[in-house]
């Protein structure tokens, strides 16, 4: 996928334009980038062996407070081969979905505040945040999840109380209809047409 900037840029500047790269998900991923082995080696940056989703983007985060200067070309090489498999996490239900998120999240607002660009890419950060949280709702309803509809009642309480989502409702309401619905339904903290509307979405999708 090509970026949708390109050249040479001080850390500084690079951070300023953060959330277009996180947009067209090139942050994230270890496959598309070239490190610099003594800045790992340094600064003993490692792949944390505790998180099963998300811990390529915890070490580009780490890696990147490191850096003073980052490179971007425009060219392909490298190619990518995606396969049918059952046990993908994007095929699976995923279990604590949403608390991955929230901390997820939480790392890139922190690296972003430390070094004075989270205002430049909030919109950005921020959207995407919120297009995950319709996500975790979706995994819910998963047709491998375990959960009976009172445990999924309780996890969309967890998710429409949490003080991040609801300090966000502004980029629901700004989304899509189905969005806004249920950035109405998260500002009025009604569980039950959450629930319903996803219900209702995962039969049409049967």
């Amino acid at each position: 996928q090509n970026p949708p900037f390109f050249g040479d840029f001080k850390i500084n500047e690079f951070n300023k334009n953060f959330g277009q790269l996180f947009k067209e998900v090139l942050i994230n991923s270890p496959c598309n980038k070239i490190y610099q082995k003594k800045l790992i080696d340094d600064y003993q940056i490692r792949f944390k062996e505790n998180v099963n989703m998300g811990e390529d983007l915890l070490f580009n985060l780490e890696y990147l407070k490191f850096c003073t200067r980052i490179s971007i070309i425009n060219e392909c090489l490298y190619n990518y081969t995606s396969y049918k498999n059952s046990n993908s996490l994007t095929k699976s239900f995923k279990e604590n979905l949403f608390e991955n998120q929230k901390m997820l999240f939480e790392k890139i607002r922190e690296y972003l505040n430390e070094c004075a660009s989270y205002e430049n890419n909030k919109d950005i950060i921020e959207n995407i945040y919120t297009n995950n949280i319709l996500g975790c709702f979706c995994n819910l309803f998963h047709r491998q999840s375990t959960l009976d509809s009172s445990s999924i009642k309780k996890e969309i309480n967890k998710i429409v109380s949490d003080e991040t989502v609801t300090n966000n409702i502004v980029y629901f309401l700004k989304g899509n209809l189905p969005k806004r619905l249920i950035g109405y339904f998260i500002k009025r903290k009604n569980i039950n047409l959450i629930y319903y509307s996803f219900l209702i979405i995962k039969n049409i999708l049967k």
